[in-house]
């Protein structure tokens, strides 16, 4: 699953759960490496990832989340 050029980041984590839940068991290694290898490679997270690899999925979604929220206040204030 590969973020669309103009997808967000939520919506990419969203269709990114999606998938992986109907992939039945689903190792979380490779599910944390694939979530990584989809992300568009200019982003702001993941040169955050790149600098301080999260240590499992669950880091790397709380992690995210902050990144979510700056991407959406973003785009709100864009749009004032």
């Amino acid at each position: 699953v590969v973020q669309g050029k103009d997808e967000t980041l939520r919506d990419y984590l969203t269709r990114f759960n999606q998938e992986s839940l109907t992939v039945k068991d689903l190792e979380p290694s490779f599910a944390l490496a694939a979530l990584n290898n989809g992300l568009r490679s200019n982003s702001r997270f993941v040169f955050s990832l790149l600098k301080r690899p999260a240590k499992d999925m669950a880091e790397l979604l709380k992690r995210a989340e902050r990144y979510v929220n700056a991407e959406e206040e973003m785009l709100a204030r864009k749009q004032k």
